[in-house]
């Protein structure tokens, strides 16, 4: 099976009033896939907005709140459950002793070509038409409080969040995070994270990751890194996310549920150069036996060639061992960016 796809976007920013204090930002994409995986051309065209954000900066007593209005980018804090483009709100108030934020949004006004959403039957909701289609009608509320300097420079990171149905299936999920980073000593860090979710208050479930990051000097990282997300072990079900996010890249294209993971990053900056290579190995874990099932390699590169124009490289490549190379994967893209 080959597919094939290229993208054009356009952006633009700047400043609503000269103080730079309120700001606005635009972006639009255009792209298509051919799918040459039956022998004959599937064309699928694609047009988005993606970014179409007010944003701005008050300050409120001895803090700063900053607020975001309209469709951008959004991250709930595992990075894992909730990462995509949506319509809504965000305010973050912030003082030197803690920093609290809140998200609203709404998704059916996204193009569902782009916003890869899970359904109760934890499978991507599916798209008929080409072009623009509206997604499913989901409100995400997010609540977060970050306490910097808790204890001997530790960070504590705590969140709520909730995936409202509007429409018919009213399926629900609800999840509860914490996280806990800092430095254990020198050049060494660590990142602690666990985050717990429920189907309309049923099926509990869980994914973790530890990750311990290396600084030996200053244009090279490492980290080493591990990830769980439950399967039918004990009381926990099958993990579930709300934006689709696939756990490794075989060409089943599973999700993140069901899986151990560890894995290492390297990463080099220098000067005008970005580089990254990610070694994964996957274990199946879909109730009481651990199954290993392949390696997953990604690896990427940016280059500023000049101040306005960016080169980017990146590859993925899934060595599949349980089936002796039925689902083995690769990819390549490549990416050119360019401001005027």
């Amino acid at each position: 099976q080959f597919k094939q796809s290229n993208s054009v976007s356009l952006w633009m920013s700047g400043a609503v009033v000269p103080s730079g204090n309120v700001n606005f930002s635009a972006q639009t994409s255009g792209k298509y896939f051919v799918d040459f995986g039956n022998g004959d051309a599937v064309l699928t065209p694609i047009f988005d907005l993606d970014l179409l954000k007010l944003s701005g900066k008050v300050n409120i007593a001895n803090g700063l709140l900053n607020y975001s209005l309209g469709r951008f980018g959004v991250s709930d804090l595992t990075g894992k459950v909730f990462s995509q483009t949506c319509d809504g709100m965000l305010i973050k108030y912030s003082m030197t002793s803690f920093e609290a934020n809140a998200y609203v949004g709404f998704t059916g006004y996204l193009n569902a070509m782009n916003a890869a959403m899970l359904s109760s039957e934890h499978k991507v909701h599916a798209v008929d038409g080409l072009v623009y289609v509206m997604a499913h009608s989901y409100m995400p509320v997010c609540l977060s409080l970050e306490i910097p300097s808790l204890f001997l420079n530790q960070t504590l990171n705590a969140q709520l969040s909730g995936f409202f149905d509007f429409e018919g299936t009213a399926y629900n999920r609800y999840y509860g995070t914490l996280a806990l980073n800092g430095p254990i000593f020198g050049p060494i860090y660590y990142s602690a994270l666990t985050s717990f979710g429920l189907e309309n208050f049923e099926s509990l479930s869980n994914y973790t990751a530890l990750s311990i990051q290396v600084y030996p000097v200053s244009f090279f990282t490492l980290k080493v890194n591990a990830e769980y997300a439950s399967g039918t072990q004990l009381i926990f079900k099958p993990f579930v996310t709300f934006t689709s996010n696939t756990a490794y890249n075989s060409t089943l294209n599973p999700e993140l549920a069901g899986v151990i993971m560890p894995n290492v990053d390297f990463i080099f900056t220098w000067d005008t150069l970005y580089a990254s290579l990610n070694a994964k190995a996957v274990y199946s874990y879909p109730e009481t036996d651990i199954t290993f099932q392949g390696l997953n390699f990604s690896a990427s590169m940016f280059f500023n060639i000049f101040s306005d124009l960016q080169l980017g490289v990146s590859a993925i490549y899934y060595h599949d061992i349980v089936t002796a190379g039925e689902m083995n994967s690769a990819s390549v893209n490549v990416n050119l960016s360019l401001s005027f």
